[in-house]
């Protein structure tokens, strides 16, 4: 199942903790909070998936693909194709994965395979490919080494 998202990239903020009162109180960046609604939609809007239908069954593994492409400032070069420059990669990852849980998948705990880029591109947007990993012996091909023992 793959679909795209057109916006630009947001990654993953760090819960951030205040205290009111006697009370100490955690909460989602809204930028954070924001960028997840817009992917939860984009997931119904184009393949009519609603939180709690899970498109792939608990227990099932799942490779993913994702590919990030961020607008480019006007001051970065044109030979420049990769965006090397905050943030991290793996945290625009925890977002999307935040924002699938219980609707594509059951938990991305299930996700045995990963391939992730970042790189500049217009439209900004995000790219999702996920699919069923069907036989472990398909795992272990996808993969360089040789000496993994894929019995």
């Amino acid at each position: 199942m793959n679909f795209t998202i057109f916006m630009n990239p947001v990654a993953k903020g760090r819960a951030r903790t205040c205290v009111r009162g006697e009370f100490v109180h955690s909460y989602t960046p809204a930028k954070t909070k924001d960028a997840e609604e817009i992917i939860k939609q984009a997931i119904f809007d184009q393949h009519g998936i609603m939180a709690g239908q899970g498109y792939f069954s608990k227990g099932i593994p799942l490779r993913v693909d994702l590919a990030f492409y961020i607008t480019k400032p006007k001051s970065v070069s044109k030979k420049r194709i990769y965006h090397t420059v905050k943030s991290d990669l793996d945290n625009y990852c925890k977002l999307v994965f935040d924002a699938l849980n219980g609707r594509l998948f059951e938990d991305d705990s299930q996700i045995v395979e990963l391939h992730a880029t970042k790189a500049y591109g217009s439209p900004a947007r995000i790219e999702i490919d996920v699919m069923e990993v069907k036989h472990k012996q398909e795992a272990c091909q996808a993969h360089v080494r040789k000496e993994w023992d894929c019995g």
